[in-house]
């Protein structure tokens, strides 16, 4: 293949990143903080290890990205009573009051992006990404070709 898929998704992470992290300034929250709201609002009640694995990011990374959230009162976290070294992150009423803002802010990047497609072209843009997506999952673990 002539083209790299790989560098095409990339500059579209990158620039979903920059435009989240310009609109939200006001806010004071960055792309990945907004990520980690967006799941909240559809997840009531989350483990910081359901973040992990929803954004695939590191551990570290989503601490850090909880810590900051619970700093500036977005969210707040609770031990699981259940099992202890489980940690409840869970929406405050300042993290909720921004569901509005932020759906909006992301419909209008969807819409953008999708602007020139048409409904099937849509699904099918989706369902292939989709397709990749669990393609690569099955192989967590695995060794890949061309790597030792």
């Amino acid at each position: 293949m002539k083209h790299s898929l790989s560098r095409l998704i990339s500059i579209l992470y990158r620039k979903n990143q920059a435009y989240l992290n310009d609109v939200m300034m006001s806010q004071n929250l960055t792309s990945t903080e907004t990520m980690v709201l967006m799941f909240l609002y559809k997840h009531q009640q989350v483990t910081q290890e359901d973040i992990v694995h929803y954004l695939q990011l590191d551990k570290a990374s989503i601490t850090r990205t909880i810590q900051s959230l619970i700093k500036k009162g977005y969210v707040v976290k609770k031990k699981d009573l259940h099992d202890k070294r489980c940690n409840n992150i869970f929406l405050s009423e300042k993290g909720m009051q921004l569901e509005t803002l932020i759906v909006n802010k992301l419909e209008w990047w969807n819409e953008l992006l999708l602007q020139d497609f048409t409904e099937e072209e849509q699904q099918f843009l989706y369902g292939s990404l989709l397709s990749l997506v669990e393609k690569i999952e099955k192989r967590e673990g695995q060794t890949y070709e061309g790597t030792n």
